[in-house]
């Protein structure tokens, strides 16, 4: 069985996408399409949990520049089977603010917007470095148009 999440999210100053996880909320998604909403496609926020499983894709526009995924604020990103995210125009997974994600072997990840990168961990001032962490990273099918990762801290 497939699922189809389209069409969803809102512009303007919080612009948000299909999917928003947040203050301690679960969403667990298995063999989904989520393609062709308006904004960032999966929101994982204030520590809430995404499991992205099974042949779930994820895909955003090809206008603007918009990420697959955002993580922040003690959230966690988990990717299992073949999960895969990618946004042509920005970071496939954006992540900060005491985050954690995971992105197992036979998940596929990419950036395609000018400088993006797979995963881009950042900071938010007054930190100087990232908090966002990846566990159990394999980092083999993670690409982007300016490398596979940057800012994150990283743990086999």
């Amino acid at each position: 069985m497939s699922n189809t999440i389209a069409g969803n999210g809102s512009t303007g100053p919080t612009t948000r996408g299909s999917l928003y996880a947040f203050d301690g909320g679960n969403v667990f998604v298995v063999n989904a399409t989520i393609s062709n909403n308006v904004g960032t496609a999966v929101n994982s926020l204030s520590g809430s949990l995404v499991d992205l499983r099974g042949l779930t894709a994820v895909t955003v526009p090809a206008t603007g520049v918009t990420a697959g995924v955002l993580v922040v604020v003690g959230a966690t990103l988990r990717l299992n089977d073949s999960a895969s995210i990618v946004s042509a125009t920005g970071d496939g997974i954006q992540a900060s603010t005491l985050s954690s994600f995971r992105i197992d072997n036979g998940n596929t990840v990419r950036g395609n917007g000018t400088g993006a990168v797979g995963v881009n961990c950042f900071n938010i001032s007054p930190m100087t470095a990232s908090a966002a962490t990846l566990t159990r990273t394999n980092l083999a099918n993670v690409t982007g148009a300016a490398g596979a990762s940057s800012g994150c801290n990283a743990f086999p």
